[in-house]
């Protein structure tokens, strides 16, 4: 028998839960994962839903269809995805005949607020009238923060590791150590130019030493710059 098994999601926490329950059912059964998505009609009950879902959820916003994807396809299960528009219960109780499925797996909220209150009557709704075995996910706040947990994608090297990778870059301690070259020199020549002024005037090579002084952080500047790039160029061939 080709089971296959209806998963209603809107992105919120208990939705998120429930998905990771019927990946887990599919996965079990051989099934095939029909995810649904219903735009709801009515605003005010939709507002309210995900107003109140985004706060609890620390502004974070889920694609619930997107997040259903991800762990079937890492199941490796097949997925077909419907979109529906309409009255919520009515659309899932439409889908689950048309899909011709043998389970629905969704979430349900504990009665906080409307948001709680609307989702639980829409399960409940769904459990009373539909044609097939129905499991309803109410989630504990430690499910519903590993669900969330896996929405976020893994993170990148950390900021003060990255730093501490440029820093001890084979690239940054030639080019450190070329600037540094620099900068005495230009220093030296600033300093001169600032106190010694008698001494920029005496005469190197029938020319003026200032003169001599000032081209040389000149060409000095442009050769390292060339320099390093080549070098830079290498070492980066040399990694790849």
């Amino acid at each position: 028998m080709n089971h296959r098994i209806l998963l209603p999601t809107n992105g919120s926490l208990p939705a998120l839960v429930a998905t990771r329950t019927a990946v887990r059912m599919a996965k079990d059964r051989g099934a095939t994962l029909i995810i649904l998505r219903v735009i709801e009609q009515d605003a005010s009950l939709y507002i309210e839903q995900v107003s109140e879902d985004v706060g609890r959820r620390g502004g974070t916003g889920v694609d619930g269809v997107a997040f259903a994807q991800k762990l079937a396809k890492e199941a490796g299960l097949k997925t077909e995805v419907l979109e529906r528009e309409g009255a919520v219960t009515g659309e899932i109780l439409k889908a689950s005949e048309e899909a011709e499925v043998s389970m629905i797996i969704m979430g349900s909220s504990n009665p906080h607020g409307l948001s709680g209150l609307y989702l639980g009557n829409v399960a409940e709704a769904v459990t009373k009238r539909a044609k097939v075995s129905v499991y309803i996910i109410k989630p504990s706040e430690e499910e519903m923060a590993e669900a969330l947990s896996l929405t976020k994608p893994a993170p990148v090297i950390e900021d003060a590791d990255a730093l501490y990778a440029i820093i001890h870059s084979r690239k940054f301690m030639v080019g450190l150590a070329l600037f540094s070259i620099y900068a005495v020199f230009y220093a030296a020549f600033t300093i001169l130019g600032t106190y010694g002024r008698d001494v920029l005037k005496e005469r190197m090579l029938g020319l003026n030493l200032g003169l001599i002084m000032g081209m040389t952080v000149i060409l000095m500047a442009i050769v390292m710059a060339l320099a390093f790039n080549y070098y830079a160029v290498k070492v980066e061939k040399g990694e790849h």
